[in-house]
């Protein structure tokens, strides 16, 4: 019985997480073999072209926009090089209204 109380408990504090995590999100970008999907909020046309040319050769992965400290930050998934996740920010910081700029 306390073995289900403990399941429990974590589901739910997993379920909380998730939730936190889910909220600050802006959007999601998945990658898989170089061909670009949006997964989840809405992407400015011209930062998903500049995706599109820089991960051409990336084989799966996922870039997050989220929201820190009240600015717009760019994450990438530990199948994105570093390099790779730079040119994105790069990217990112030159869309109108979006890089660097407070949410």
């Amino acid at each position: 019985m306390e073995a289900f109380y403990v399941l429990g408990l974590f589901g739910v504090l997993a379920g909380f997480l998730w939730l936190v995590r889910r909220d600050n999100e802006i959007f999601r970008v998945e990658v898989e073999r170089g061909k670009v999907r949006v997964a989840r909020g809405k992407v400015p046309p011209s930062f998903l072209g500049d995706v599109r040319s820089i991960t051409r050769h990336v084989e799966r992965g996922t870039i997050r926009a989220v929201k820190q400290d009240g600015q717009a930050r760019i994450l990438g998934s530990s199948s994105i090089d570093e390099g790779t996740l730079q040119r994105l920010r790069n990217a990112f910081a030159t869309q109108p209204g979006r890089g660097g700029s407070r949410l």
